[in-house]
C-alpha cells in the first residue's frame, strides 16, 4: 500500500520540476550561440534573413525582407536535425576555410556563416563559389528555416509612427469626389 503511494508522489514531484517554459520565453544569450547564417540583400528578390542555432537546440530566425516570416521567430530543433547539423558542421570545418570567396555574379545575395566556440568566432562569406561542404551546411540551415513549427517571438518593426498600420493605405478624397464614381 505504501510503495505505490511513494512512487506516485515521486512521479508528481518529477512532473512539477520539469521545465515547462515555452520556447519563445527561453532566454537566448550570445554565449550559447553555436552557428549563425546571414543572407544579405541582392539585386533580386531573394529572402533576407538571419538564422542562429544555439547550443540548447533552439533555432532563432530573424526575417527582414522578402520572406513570409518577418520579425523574430524561434523553434526547437528535433534530435535528428540536431545530429545532422552537428555532423555537417564538422564536415564543413569553417575554422580551416578562407574567410571570403569571390564571385563573378552580382545578382546573388552574400551569405555569411559564422561558427562560435569558447568566445571565438570564424566567418566564411561568399555567393556561389564556396566549397561543397559549406554549401551543404547552408542548404541544411535553409531547410531548417523553411520547416514548420516556428513560433513568433517578436513582431517585425516597420519603423512607422504609432498611429500608422503596416500594409494599409489610407486614401482621403477631395470634397465632391465620391468613391462609387
Amino acid at each position: 500500500m505504501r510503495k505505490p503511494f511513494i512512487s506516485l508522489l515521486l512521479l508528481l514531484i518529477g512532473l512539477c520540476c520539469m521545465d515547462c517554459t515555452p520556447v519563445q520565453k527561453v532566454p537566448l544569450s550570445t554565449d550559447l550561440l553555436l552557428l549563425k547564417m546571414e543572407r544579405g540583400p541582392s539585386r533580386g528578390r531573394y529572402p533576407i534573413y538571419e538564422i542562429a542555432i544555439y547550443q540548447n537546440q533552439i533555432a532563432e530566425y530573424k526575417g527582414k525582407r522578402y520572406t513570409p516570416k518577418l520579425g523574430t521567430w524561434v523553434r526547437e530543433l528535433k534530435d535528428a536535425e540536431w545530429k545532422q547539423l552537428q555532423q555537417q558542421i564538422k564536415q564543413a570545418d569553417l575554422w580551416r576555410q578562407q574567410e571570403f570567396f569571390r564571385s563573378q555574379s552580382l545578382d546573388l545575395p552574400l551569405v555569411t556563416i559564422t561558427q562560435y566556440e569558447k568566445g571565438v568566432s570564424k566567418s566564411v562569406s561568399g555567393k556561389d563559389t564556396r566549397p561543397p561542404e559549406i554549401l551543404l551546411l547552408e542548404r541544411s540551415l535553409e531547410n531548417i528555416a523553411l520547416k514548420e513549427g516556428w513560433v513568433e517571438k517578436e513582431p517585425f518593426d516597420f519603423g512607422l509612427p504609432k498611429n500608422v498600420m503596416p500594409n494599409q493605405l489610407r486614401i482621403e478624397l477631395r470634397p465632391g469626389v465620391y468613391v462609387h464614381n
